[in-house]
């Protein structure tokens, strides 16, 4: 049904509504609102506005769907914004405010976010607090996308566990801590605008505590299944979200392998798990990307460590120190060229096809019965990759 509908031509319809703005982007002298009103609604406006966010504000103009892709299997930004629950587009139409916003967990928002437009740094400050990529520049963005470590820099379990760890040390002796924890994740996704990866972090933790809570004794593998149909029942065109695949998928086969790294060192741990992630990740690459690293577990060992230990929590320290600005600046340029340099080695970089839903199963069943019944099956699964990368010759 979603197919059918996405292949129709797009139309235009008149609006005047009144909505709320949920979401700022600006660029130069273009400034991109989000705004909820009877449905949801991304309006670009070629001048700078001083809007904040939860301002109530009256839209009028003529909206339209946005273009899927005109190139076959190329990027489509209608899905796009469907997987932001995002229906219609406006240009230039006009936009006036109502009334600012008196919502005091937008006016907290409002506050970090003015505060982080501030920093030097504000491109990854922005990124591990805010969930938001609108600083970042575009060359780098598509240099982690190429070594495969694009899902360091999406608050997603990593980033979460740290901040798990932190307040367990802070409530240890706090009765209903768990509760505490779950609010503040609450908040985080709320700060985060709703990120996809969070999204499912966040509803799986409650999940998991509701299991505990009651002793279910329902398999962790089974609770990520029912997350992912929740989060798809709520919001249906997640399907196109290619951070929400990732996270659902990767974190399945890391649930699923956790036997292979029981009583590993942490070297062995790693290389584990970064090719875990990167084998379930080859589908969904091989489908947005058409390209893949086979180097990208070795880059994974290198980065994980720096980003989850290093950049991540100093950035959290600067957004409280702004006096670490300038050195957590440095520490992000250096991330950039040594990003930049295993760029560079793409000896083991090769194209891949458009994957049909035939192939992308037998993947996944293959990776796992490798996981859980014999490493073998991996053979039948690079063969498949094999054939699927040389293809284009055929």
């Amino acid at each position: 049904l979603f197919t059918v509908s996405l292949r129709l031509t797009s139309f235009e319809v008149y609006k005047n509504e009144y909505g709320i703005i949920t979401k700022i982007i600006k660029d130069n002298n273009k400034t991109v609102l989000d705004i909820k009103a009877k449905k949801k609604y991304r309006v670009t406006l070629y001048k700078n506005l001083n809007y904040s966010l939860d301002d109530k504000v009256h839209i009028k103009g003529i909206f339209k769907t946005a273009d899927s892709n005109t190139v076959f299997n190329l990027f489509n930004y209608r899905k796009y914004l469907l997987s932001k629950n995002i229906k219609l587009i406006g240009e230039n139409v006009s936009v006036s405010l109502v009334s600012k916003n008196d919502n005091f967990l937008y006016k907290i928002k409002n506050k970090i976010i003015y505060h982080i437009d501030k920093y030097k740094s504000k491109n990854y400050l922005s990124l591990f607090i805010l969930g938001d990529n609108s600083y970042m520049e575009d060359d780098i963005i598509k240099t982690y996308r190429n070594i495969g470590i694009s899902h360091l820099f999406s608050i997603s379990g990593m980033h979460v566990s740290l901040f798990i760890v932190i307040l367990n040390f802070l409530l240890k002796r706090v009765k209903r801590k768990d509760a505490i924890i779950v609010s503040f994740l609450l908040f985080l996704l709320f700060l985060t605008n709703y990120t996809e990866s969070l999204l499912r972090c966040t509803f799986f933790i409650i999940l998991s505590d509701i299991n505990k809570l009651f002793k279910l004794k329902i398999k962790s593998t089974y609770l990520l299944v029912i997350t992912a149909f929740i989060l798809l029942f709520i919001n249906p065109y997640l399907i196109y979200s290619v951070g929400f695949l990732f996270s659902a998928i990767i974190t399945f086969f890391i649930i699923l392998s956790r036997n292979l790294m029981k009583k590993k060192g942490y070297i062995k741990k790693s290389i584990i798990m970064s090719s875990i992630c990167f084998l379930a990740s080859i589908p969904i690459i091989s489908s947005s990307f058409f390209k893949v690293n086979l180097l990208t577990p070795v880059f994974n060992v290198i980065f994980i460590p720096i980003v989850s230990l290093i950049i991540f929590p100093f950035g959290i320290l600067t957004f409280i120190l702004p006096f670490l600005d300038s050195a957590y600046f440095m520490l992000t340029s250096f991330l950039e060229k040594l990003a930049n340099f295993t760029c560079n080695i793409n000896v083991f970089t090769f194209a891949l096809s458009k994957t049909n839903m035939t192939i992308i199963f037998l993947y996944y069943l293959f990776l796992y019965l490798a996981i859980k019944k014999n490493k073998k099956y991996i053979l039948l699964y690079l063969t498949l990759l094999f054939i699927n990368i040389n293809s284009r010759f055929l």
